[in-house]
C-alpha cells in the first residue's frame, strides 16, 4: 500500500476501511456555529505498526484476518490549502462537540450536493455521529460526545444528535454500531452522501483490530 494507493481509494471507502485500519486525529478549539461544513486539509502518513483487518474471498468467509497498513489521517490546522500538497487531501470537517454545543448550536453541519466530494471526523470513542436533514431537506451531520455527567445515558446523547434534524437517515453509535473506536467518513456519489463506519477494538498483537464496517 503507497501514498497514492491511499488517496484513488478516497473514491471507495468501503474498500479503503477493509484495505487499511484508518486513524484519524486533529481538529480542536471552539465548534463554529451550525451551517455548512468547512473544507479542511487532511494528511495522509502511514505508521510503522500494523492492525489486524479483514481478508477477501475464501478466507474472509473463514473469518480469518491478516495485517493491514495503519494509515493516518492528520487534520492540518488552519483553512483548506490550494492547490492541496500531494501527500494531502481535502474533505468536509465535522467537529467533535459536546452535548452543550447543541444548545448553542454550535453542533449541527450541512454537506453540499457536489459529486466526489468527500467528509472526514475525528476518531471515535464514545461519541455518536448522526445523519439526517433539516427542513430544507439539506444533509445534515453532527459528530457529539457524551456527557458523563447527564442523565440519561445514551439516550440522551441520541436526543442531542437529533435535535435540529427534521429526518433522521441514520446514526454511528458506541454499543450498537462500534464498541471500541471508530472512523468515519463520507463521499458524495453523484447527488447522493454515503457515510462508512470502520469498527475497531485494541488488539492482542497489534494496536487495533478492525471488527466491522457500516454504511448509512
Amino acid at each position: 500500500m503507497t501514498l497514492n494507493d491511499v488517496l484513488a481509494l478516497l473514491a471507495d471507502p468501503e474498500k479503503l476501511m477493509r484495505r487499511c485500519y484508518l486513524h484519524i486525529h486533529g481538529g480542536s478549539g471552539a465548534a463554529p456555529a451550525n451551517g455548512q461544513a468547512a473544507l479542511a486539509t487532511f494528511k495522509v502518513e502511514f505508521g510503522h505498526q500494523t492492525a489486524m483487518g479483514f481478508t477477501t474471498g475464501l478466507s474472509g468467509l473463514l473469518g480469518l484476518k491478516k495485517d493491514r497498513p495503519f494509515v493516518k489521517f492528520i487534520k492540518q490546522p488552519g483553512p483548506a490549502q490550494n492547490p492541496v500538497p500531494a501527500d494531502c487531501f481535502n474533505a468536509y470537517y465535522i467537529p467533535m462537540v459536546q452535548t452543550a454545543d447543541v444548545a448553542a448550536g454550535s453542533s449541527h453541519y450541512t454537506l453540499p450536493i457536489a459529486a466526489g466530494s468527500l467528509m472526514i471526523t475525528s476518531k471515535l470513542s464514545g461519541c455518536t455521529v448522526g445523519i439526517g436533514s433539516d427542513a430544507n431537506g439539506a444533509v445534515l451531520v453532527s459528530h457529539v460526545q457524551p456527557n458523563a455527567n447527564a442523565a440519561g445515558g445514551s439516550a440522551a446523547l441520541s436526543t442531542a444528535v437529533q435535535t435540529g434534524m427534521h429526518a433522521m437517515q441514520g446514526e454511528f453509535r458506541r454499543n450498537s454500531e462500534y464498541t471500541g473506536f471508530a472512523a468515519v467518513m463520507g463521499r458524495c456519489d453523484g447527488n447522493r452522501w454515503r457515510f462508512y463506519l470502520q469498527a475497531s477494538v485494541p488488539g492482542q498483537t497489534s494496536n487495533y483490530s478492525i471488527t466491522d464496517l457500516r454504511t448509512i
